[in-house]
């Protein structure tokens, strides 16, 4: 216990940082990267692993930051050969089994909520990408006398924002004299869930349901990005399918692989300092899934592939066009095929029974099961 062996990283050596990348030339990890960089910002620098030859065995993405910064020597700690292979081992190939998808459903379904930095001033992609492209949103005006005429010639006037958030759209398409039914069943106020509002916004939503309102466009427009499981986002996709009238269009937009935040979790985006105070680490109970927000409301972002958004649609429309524009996936849904009423029954169960995070659940499941059954005269 005396020898300096035994707990090396109090005694590192300072090593060439010049010296260290030739070493690892063509070794790099943005990922690994991006997180040191985070580390060292708050004052956090490990020492790297090393062979005796300068090839690091733990810490490559500390040596590529440390060389960015040109900072120029490096604590390393060095290892044997015979040690380095149980080295590699025990610092980059264990993890920890987080069972977050089936011991922590709950949480993660009431930390879907929109949060508070994502309040847009103008109509998002998914409200615009069928009339204006992938052209970015604030070029999109639905004052505009031109756009809007474009926009209710795709759309018509009477709309469902289904997973409204902050009600930006709803209130922006209200002012522009268009009929719009809001359902968001986490609403917020300031930066929590406004239950109350919530649950105020969703009888609103089952009385327009009942009173069989024809709405000629639905709107889906980020809410798959949060929705942590893919049972939860087929349920969604059969209300939808029960809500719509022979003539109805649904326009859904979520998030693709191509996104920087997908992109960032496999180590092949950068990581500015505007979005490296929270980290997200991918996770494998589902393709395309990655875990963020720890320090306050743990939350789940999905992206989402074309097939992917094809084969949640395609069951229930006869018609989807699903195309990717700035790193969205978007689906126009139109011809609505026959509604299960099994499936109905389940996601209705589901969907009007979600948890709140104050241990308590929505409990308006067999008000909404009049609200539905009375629109499309079945008995759920």
């Amino acid at each position: 216990m005396d020898s300096t062996d035994f707990i090396r990283c109090l005694h590192p050596n300072q090593v060439s940082v010049k010296d260290l990348c030739h070493a690892n030339s063509g070794r790099w990890l943005q990922y690994a990267r991006n997180l040191s960089r985070t580390l060292h910002r708050h004052g956090i620098l490990m020492p790297l692993v090393c062979r005796k030859d300068g090839t690091v065995v733990n810490g490559i993405g500390r040596l590529e930051m440390l060389a960015e910064k040109g900072i120029e020597t490096a604590p390393v700690v060095y290892v044997s050969e015979d040690e380095a292979e149980f080295a590699r081992a025990m610092m980059n190939l264990l993890s920890m089994d987080f069972d977050v998808h089936s011991r922590y459903a709950d949480l993660l379904r009431h930390n879907s909520f929109r949060r508070a930095r994502r309040v847009r001033e103008e109509l998002g992609n998914g409200f615009i990408f069928a009339v204006h492209g992938g052209r970015p949103c604030h070029t999109f005006d639905i004052f505009n006398s031109r756009q809007k005429a474009a926009w209710v010639r795709e759309h018509g006037r009477s709309i469902l924002d289904f997973g409204a958030g902050h009600l930006t759209e709803t209130k922006m398409l209200r002012r522009a004299g268009f009929d719009v039914t809001p359902f968001e069943p986490y609403h917020i106020s300031r930066s929590d869930i406004d239950k109350e509002k919530s649950l105020e916004l969703t009888r609103e939503f089952l009385e327009a349901v009942e009173a069989g309102i024809e709405w000629t466009s639905i709107f889906l427009a980020s809410v798959l990005n949060s929705v942590p499981f893919q049972s939860d986002r087929e349920h969604i996709a059969v209300l939808l399918n029960a809500l719509c009238h022979a003539h109805t269009k649904v326009y859904a937009c979520a998030s693709s692989t191509t996104e920087t935040g997908w992109r960032q979790v496999n180590g092949k985006a950068f990581l500015n300092k505007s979005n490296s105070g929270n980290i997200a680490f991918r996770l494998d109970y589902e393709s395309g899934i990655r875990i963020g927000d720890f320090q306050d409301k743990p939350k789940v972002q999905k992206y989402h592939t074309e097939k992917e958004f094809y084969q949640l649609w395609t069951p229930f429309f006869r018609s989807v066009r699903v195309r990717e524009l700035s790193n969205n996936i978007t689906a126009a849904c139109a011809h609505p095929r026959a509604v299960d009423p099994e499936k109905l029954r389940a996601a209705v169960e589901f969907e009007f029974d979600l948890p709140y995070p104050d241990g308590t659940r929505m409990d308006m499941v067999d008000r909404a099961k009049a609200a539905f059954g009375n629109r499309l005269g079945v008995t759920l």
